[in-house]
């Protein structure tokens, strides 16, 4: 009797259990998965965030230099130039005869006067041997005083003669010269390039018809792209032409390109009153779409950090970590933060769990399954950035 009765206390507990393992185990199945990343080591970035915009440059009116006869014309609506295509050629060839001629007439002058060098040349050396024999006279006492006195006035004179010759050809050589090259630009004013890549967005022009001084030949839209970005006034302080900065445009996503200040303006935006930062960005040119926005991260400071989160496990100044399996919310002291990447200074230790994604379904005291996000978070970590 006594045994029957242990069997069954024994049955009942290996049933109880098997029961409780059931149960446990079917808790731990069904406990929420925590996606988290680990607290990690790496720069810490002490960035000022701000807003991005591309904007493509103004369109550009082309306009002639000079009247004349359209002769040639590569204007089609929309076509893709690149800078110095020819675009427009005008008739030249009244400025070509012209050059032509002033050719012609600068080799007679320059033969001309190298004759006239060879013959000043000889004259000069015959006159100064006269000159030196009347100083021998002189001396001798064969010549007087009052005439040899005549004789130096007249070969000062010469002397000052033949230098006003070579005054003469000199200037007149420099007017060849800058005549040629007045003549040589006005041949090219004749043709009009493009002064930079871009498209042809108008034209107003055609071949055989007679433009004037100024006349817009085409309207050109520039395939620059000018990215712009605004910072508050508060932020502004510490930016300086040459600084890193993380770069996210809407329409690419999470993906991070890297940038460098290159200008920024005196003035702020009158009607949202902040600073105005132009940005060169590493990303494809087409990619560069006018009216895209985004979001940029420069970086003013930098120092080395052995607890860094992904800014998204942050709420507020919180953050949910996971212990053993349970979630504990924790208050920290935040230092550098950047657009993916926060320094904790105080309330997480280098290695620890961080929950990163859907914040609000996790609270204190959960127990929770883990997935790890990123062993390393390798999108998160760097203020330069990258296309991830």
């Amino acid at each position: 009797m006594a045994n029957n009765s242990q069997r069954l206390i024994v049955r009942v507990l290996v049933g109880l259990g098997l029961a409780g393992a059931g149960v446990y185990f079917a808790l731990d199945y069904f406990r929420p998965v925590a996606l988290v990343a680990p607290v990690i080591a790496g720069p810490a970035i002490k960035a000022v965030p701000g807003s991005v915009s591309v904007r493509a440059e103004s369109p550009v009116e082309l306009k002639s230099e000079s009247p004349g006869k359209v002769i040639e014309s590569h204007l089609e609506l929309g076509k893709l130039v690149k800078k110095d295509d020819v675009l427009v050629k005008l008739d030249s060839r009244d400025i070509e005869l012209e050059i032509e001629k002033t050719e012609s007439d600068f080799r007679l002058f320059k033969l001309q006067m190298e004759v006239n060098d060879k013959k000043t040349e000889l004259d000069d050396k015959t006159e100064e041997e006269n000159f030196q024999e009347k100083e021998r006279q002189h001396k001798a006492g064969q010549m007087s005083e009052a005439d040899f006195t005549r004789e130096q006035r007249l070969q000062a004179k010469k002397k000052l003669d033949h230098q006003d010759v070579k005054n003469a050809q000199q200037n007149k050589k420099e007017y060849f010269e800058n005549l040629l090259q007045v003549l040589g630009r006005k041949k090219e004013k004749m043709t009009l390039l493009t002064p930079f890549d871009g498209q042809i967005a108008d034209f107003y022009v055609w071949p055989g018809q007679l433009i004037g001084d100024g006349t817009v030949v085409a309207k050109l839209i520039s395939s620059s792209r000018t990215v712009e970005a605004k910072i508050s006034e508060e932020n502004s302080a510490g930016i300086k032409v040459g600084q890193k900065a993380t770069v996210t445009f809407l329409p690419y996503g999470i993906w991070q390109y890297e940038a460098k200040v290159t200008k920024i303006l005196p003035t702020s935006d009158p009607e949202t009153q902040r600073r105005i930062v132009h940005l060169e960005v590493t990303i494809e040119p087409e990619k560069l779409r006018p009216g895209i926005n985004g979001e940029v991260s420069i970086t003013i400071d930098s120092h080395p950090s052995q607890t860094l989160v992904p800014r998204r496990a942050l709420s507020g100044k919180t953050l949910l970590v996971v212990t053993d399996g349970r979630v504990q919310l924790r208050k920290v002291k935040i230092g550098f933060e950047s657009l993916s990447a926060v320094e904790i200074i105080e309330g997480v230790a280098h290695g620890e769990l961080v929950i990163v994604d859907q914040l609000d379904l996790f609270h204190d005291g959960d127990r929770v399954k883990t997935k790890i996000d990123d062993p390393e978070w390798k999108d998160a970590p760097t203020a330069a950035g990258r296309a991830n």
